[in-house]
């Protein structure tokens, strides 16, 4: 993230997702804005966003394709210490297409992550803490073989034991 911050404040957002076929992380892109520009590869691609500002009204995303979006994590966060929040959809087509997250005040940044062979997403978890030691969060998965994808506002150490 782009701003400084004298605590760690970790948001972190899990999604685990049904594979319909072999899962393949196709491509990451970030920016320092509040727009990004996106071709997915394949029609039918899981597109997570992933947001953080410093303040919000309201945060909420839209793209030119008219892809269906739907809110994986809430926006979260401290006072003083920025917000954030996630959402995913299914790409209708492989178009470049503009993204673009609104209701956000001051600094912001807006990743996106494109997975093909997501089949579909069953269940989504947060946490939130603010401090200096680490923040983990256990989830259940559903089934076998599924994607676990996790953003925070603040560092990610790497997955636990057992995930690649």
């Amino acid at each position: 993230m782009t701003k400084a911050r004298s605590m760690k404040q970790a948001l972190l957002f899990f999604l685990p997702a049904v594979l319909s076929a072999q899962i393949v992380h196709v491509q990451s892109l970030a920016v320092v804005g509040k727009q990004i520009s996106l071709t997915p590869k394949s029609s039918g691609d899981l597109i997570v966003v992933f947001s953080g500002c410093s303040g919000q009204v309201a945060m909420k995303v839209s793209d030119s394709a008219g892809d269906s979006w739907t809110v994986l994590n809430p926006v979260v966060g401290q006072a003083n210490e920025g917000v954030a929040a996630s959402w995913y959809a299914f790409a209708k087509g492989t178009s470049q297409t503009t993204l673009s997250v609104s209701g956000c005040a001051g600094w912001q940044d807006v990743m996106v992550d494109e997975f093909s062979g997501v089949g579909a997403v069953d269940v989504s978890s947060i946490t939130n803490s603010v401090g200096t030691g680490a923040v983990s969060k256990q989830i259940v998965l559903e089934n076998a073989g599924e994607l676990i994808w996790s953003g925070a506002l603040g560092t990610i150490g790497g997955p636990g034991s057992g995930f690649t």
